[in-house]
């Protein structure tokens, strides 16, 4: 039996009054229309630039072989700072990231854009189902995972390949990761002052 058997309903517009889960959604939202768009487009940037399927396919390999530690270790990084905190550094690595990759030309040097990948699977994937887990109330908790996960992988995923490629037909695939990744650094900036508040209080 789930935690509202029995007792009161908790209705969805609870989670729009917690500010902090608005922001974390928010930055999830930005970071991941980025990553979405990597996904859909990737391959076929790589194809672009007259890259292997052979080695696009170790390419691809890598980066997800460099979110296997992060899973083993992961839960101890969290606890050393704030989600905050995580997340601010999350766009400002993914920004450079991306920013990097759009300039990136040689198999080597893309495969070295790939590594800190894991900094965007931790800071907006896997950080923020241990926050929602740690400070959601149980009544609510698996409804604020609900829209983590469609926020993630729905809205981002919608906004990212259908716009993303919009803009990829008329700027080019590179252009885009430029675009996306000086979004993030932006963003990064903006937000320094309001999350380092949000640091301390959390």
């Amino acid at each position: 039996r789930g935690h509202q058997h029995g007792g009161k309903r908790v209705p969805l517009t609870v989670l729009l009054k917690n500010r902090k889960l608005v922001i974390m959604l928010a930055l999830v939202f930005l970071a991941q229309v980025v990553a979405q768009f990597f996904n859909a487009f990737f391959t076929k940037h790589l194809g672009d630039l007259g890259v292997s399927n052979e080695i696009t396919g170790v390419i691809t390999m890598l980066t997800v072989v460099m979110e296997i530690p992060f899973l083993y270790f992961g839960d101890r990084l969290y606890r050393r700072m704030s989600i905050f905190k995580w997340m601010w550094l999350g766009l400002a690595i993914s920004g450079l990231r991306f920013a990097a990759l759009s300039f990136a030309r040689a198999p080597m040097v893309i495969l070295l854009t790939q590594l800190p990948s894991v900094a965007l699977f931790g800071c907006f994937e896997f950080f923020p189902v241990i926050w929602l887990g740690q400070r959601m109330d149980k009544e609510i908790s698996s409804t604020a995972q609900s829209v983590l996960q469609m926020t993630s992988f729905g809205l981002a995923r919608i906004v990212g390949a259908s716009v993303g490629g919009a803009m990829a037909e008329a700027i080019g695939i590179g252009m885009v990761f430029r675009l996306g990744g000086f979004m993030l650094l932006a963003a990064a900036a903006v937000t320094f002052v309001p999350l380092c508040k949000k640091m301390k209080e959390d």
